[in-house]
């Protein structure tokens, strides 16, 4: 009966435990990547918030062109009795006693302080800004240009590896092939042997080809902000077309979106 209840106790303690949901979907396309990027990087996100500051340096900018107002008020009380000068009173002098009496006091002041720093202040946090956000649009071009290396360094791998067990399968059959030979005389075990040697480097070739992949795929994974330690497969497939511009359309497109251009001209 205790070893039951045990079991029982452990099972319902795997059941509750939470399972760690994976961050990315086991099939990942490179648009869904640069996606999750923008929205999980570390450091696109520290250069996004910079946004909010250049936005509100923008507002107090303007908003010392506004005036400032003061509003001032004051209670005083004196109750009755009689007042004294030197030695002598208002009763002395024929007055009668002071009566309580109250005085109030109100005041409203309004002003405006404008100087040439005041002036062209909303102009100089504009500027900034525009240099803010060109430098946000910089930060989105270098993410998307390592997520998407990342993300055909995994590729290259890949097809590195079909190579290097396609090569191990050649490798394996020249082995039996020469084996066979030796067999029937054909072949000496020297030709065995350069066989075995060469299927023992194609193996080599393969594990490093695995490691390889496993490595891109974790820096992809990093690139994404993400846990490094999910398994996923890279769905999207490239087609290759020869290229149809001329050098002064590539250039004309890099003169007018460069990021990195545009980021050094408004700073």
């Amino acid at each position: 009966m205790r070893i039951r209840a045990g079991v029982g106790a452990l099972v319902g303690l795997l059941a509750a435990s939470p399972v760690v949901a994976q961050d990315v979907p086991a099939s990942l396309t490179l648009e869904q990547a640069i996606e999750i990027a923008r929205g999980r990087n570390p450091a696109y996100l520290q250069s996004r918030n910079d946004q909010v500051q250049a936005d509100w340096d923008v507002r107090e900018a303007y908003g010392q062109w506004l005036p400032s107002a003061s509003a001032t008020s004051g209670v005083t009380w004196q109750g009755a009795g009689e007042q004294q000068f030197g030695t002598l009173t208002l009763g002395d002098l024929g007055f009668a006693d002071l009566p309580s009496y109250y005085l109030s006091s109100y005041g409203l002041s309004v002003g405006m302080n404008l100087s040439l720093a005041t002036l062209v202040g909303p102009s100089q946090a504009k500027a900034s800004r525009g240099a803010t956000e060109a430098r946000i649009r910089l930060a989105e071009s270098n993410l998307v240009s390592q997520v998407t290396s990342a993300y055909l360094d995994v590729l290259r791998q890949q097809e590195a590896l079909r190579l290097a067990q396609q090569q191990l399968e050649n490798s394996q059959f020249n082995l039996r092939l020469a084996q066979g030979r030796l067999e029937v005389g054909a072949a000496t075990p020297i030709d065995v042997g350069q066989a075995e040697v060469q299927v023992g480097r194609a193996e080599v070739t393969v594990l490093q080809a695995r490691n390889a992949i496993a490595t891109g795929r974790m820096r992809l994974l990093q690139q994404l902000g993400v846990r490094v330690d999910q398994d996923v497969d890279l769905a999207t497939t490239f087609e290759l077309s020869e290229p149809t511009w001329t050098l002064d359309e590539l250039l004309g497109m890099a003169m007018e979106r460069n990021p990195t251009l545009d980021a050094a001209r408004r700073s």
